[in-house]
This record gives C-alpha cells, structure tokens and sequence, in this order.
C-alpha cells in the first residue's frame, strides 16, 4: 500500500503541477514541498483516521498540529531563508508556490486519492478476507453482543464498568 500511495502522491505531483502550463512557479522546492506536504498529511490522517478503531478528539488534535506544524515550517523558510540561494524557498510560501490555486488543488487531488485507494482496499479487505480483530470490532459494535463480553469480562477483571463511566 505505501508503495502505491507514494507512486500517487508522486506521479500525481508531476503530471498535474509540475507539468501544468499555468503553474507560476514549478520549481524543485515548490514539488518538493508538495510531496512532503502530502506524505505529511496523508500519514497522519492515516494513522490517526483510518487505522484508529477508536477515536477521540487527541486524535483530530494530533491531525491538526502535524499538519498545523507542516505549514508552520513552510512559513518559518519562507521567512528566514537567504534571498540568493539554489532554491525559490525565500518567500515561495508567500509570493510563489502558496499563492499558486494548481498548487493548492494538487495537494487536495493528491490526498483525496490516497484516502479512496485506502478505503477501497479497507472495504475490500474487512468485506471478503476479515481478520478476528475485524470481526470483533464489528461485534462491539452491535449491543446485543456487545453486553454478554462485557458481563463475561467483569468477573475475571474484578472491575465493574460503573467505575469508569
């Protein structure tokens, strides 16, 4: 699977900015940002999203801030580095590739495909070839199973379920 989104992340990248006749600044910092960019945010939502059975909101929060800190970089080298360098990174977030709607809508493009190819291949896996641990996450799910695991679980633990909610 990683193989495949980093050939998406990719070849998207190069076909549809890197390539495109009205892009202003194609230039390898601007691809290289948005590769980086992507990969960024798609591991991120990836492990907090899509892998996590159960989700809370430190979860949303950890998406936030990687991808909040992501940006936070491109402005701080947008900022402070050197004017006359090899690389456009001298205000390219402010003045070049971030003004850039190709730029913008790539990145959208590019992490809306990684999310179908994974969810496709989730359904797929989860509907025709289900581990034990799929299984039973669909098991907690429902309440009329749900209760008798619990009431199995308590005696052995010596816990009651009263306590922690």
């Amino acid at each position: 699977m990683a193989v495949a989104e980093a050939m998406i992340i990719y070849f998207c990248m190069l076909s549809l900015f890197a390539n495109a006749a009205i892009t202003k600044d194609n230039t390898l910092f601007s691809m290289g940002d948005l590769n980086f960019v992507a990969v960024v945010i798609v591991i991120s939502m990836k492990l907090q999203i899509i892998e996590m059975h159960n989700k809370s909101i430190v979860a949303g929060l950890s998406v936030f801030l990687s991808a909040g800190a992501v940006f936070l970089w491109n402005i701080v080298l947008a900022a402070v580095y050197p004017p006359i360098s090899m690389y456009k990174a001298c205000g390219g977030f402010f003045n070049g590739f971030g003004q850039n709607p190709t730029w913008w809508m790539t990145l959208v493009f590019i992490v809306a495909c990684v999310y179908i190819l994974e969810f496709s291949v989730s359904a797929f896996r989860k509907a025709f070839l289900p581990t034990d641990t799929d299984v039973f996450q669909e098991l907690e799910r429902d309440q009329a199973y749900k209760e008798p695991f619990e009431a199995a679980a308590v005696p052995g633990s010596r816990q009651r379920w009263e306590i922690y909610i």
